[in-house]
Formats: C-alpha cells, structure tokens, sequence
C-alpha cells in the first residue's frame, strides 16, 4: 500500500492513504510507521492505521468480480446458526474480516429468513445494516455509482439474470 491507495479497512469504508507517518510513543523508542488515511465519505474521517497492518485493509475490488459477485449472491451460503450468540459471533467474523462474500452472506441470510417469514431480531438487522453500509459502499465506488442507487442496481441485474434463465 502507498500514498493515493483507496483500501477497504476493515468494515469502516473505503479511505485513501494520504501520507505515511513516523509516530513515536516514546522519546527514546524508534518512531513507528502510520497510514494517515481519510475517509472517502467522511472528509473528516480520518485513521491513523500502522502501516504493518496490512491484513485488515485491502484494495477494493474490481468492476468485474463486484459483478461476478452480485450475479453469484444466490449460491452463497446462508450463515444461520440457531444460537444467537454463536450467529452474532458468525456475524461479527464477517463483518470485521472485511470481506466482501461475509457481507453479502449476512445480507442474504437476514433477507431470506426475512422472505420465509422467519424471525428477525435486533441483532440480526444490527449486522445486515453494517453489512449493507460497507458493501453498498465499496460497491457504489468500483461500480461509480451513488451509494442509494447500489441496491436497485442489484436488484435489477439480479431480476434480468432471473428472466434469462
């Protein structure tokens, strides 16, 4: 990662890498290296992420596999587990691994349940909204699209591959 980078950290949103930082905790120990980033969202948003850190930012994805995504969400795995806490820990995994088949899985599972007329709890609508905000958001950057017409871009590619079937 360098300086203008746009990453994925963790499910906070996208940010650019503005500058690389020497910051010291103490004036005897050598300065250690920090990404000053800053939230593409939220101008002042900003993160000071070590720059060692690396396993909990990434690049966004590509246009192309964000498609192959979005055309794939039906084969995805529901995560239900019957166990609420053992679904919110499957929860929080996905969420903080930052990757983006954990979001959409969270998703689809709180739909579908939702679809079967299943029981949703608070809990539930607590991840799937954290969900929604870091996909939709990553998605409307590598798309180009504005963030509230990401689910009806979803929704329609979904309705059309459906129809082709």
């Amino acid at each position: 990662m360098q300086i203008g980078d746009v990453v994925v950290y963790k499910n906070k949103g996208l940010f650019r890498i503005e500058e690389i930082e020497s910051i010291k905790r103490e004036r005897k120990s050598p300065g250690k290296e920090y990404f000053r980033m800053r939230n593409l969202e939220d101008e002042k948003d900003i993160l000071f992420v070590p720059a060692k850190d690396n396993e909990k930012m990434r690049k966004p994805v590509e246009k192309e596999e964000a498609m192959e995504l979005i055309d794939g969400m039906d084969s995805l795995k529901e995560l239900w587990v019957q166990n609420e806490r053992a679904r919110e820990k499957e929860y929080r995994e996905c969420i903080t691994s930052a990757d983006v088949r954990g979001w959409m899985r969270i998703i689809k599972t709180v739909h579908d349940r939702k679809e079967r007329k299943e029981t949703i709890t608070p809990m539930d609508k607590k991840y799937r909204e954290e969900a929604e905000k870091a996909l939709f958001g990553e998605l409307a950057f590598v798309l180009k699209l504005p963030r509230k017409e990401v689910l009806p871009f979803i929704q329609s590619r979904r309705e059309i591959r459906e129809k082709s079937f």
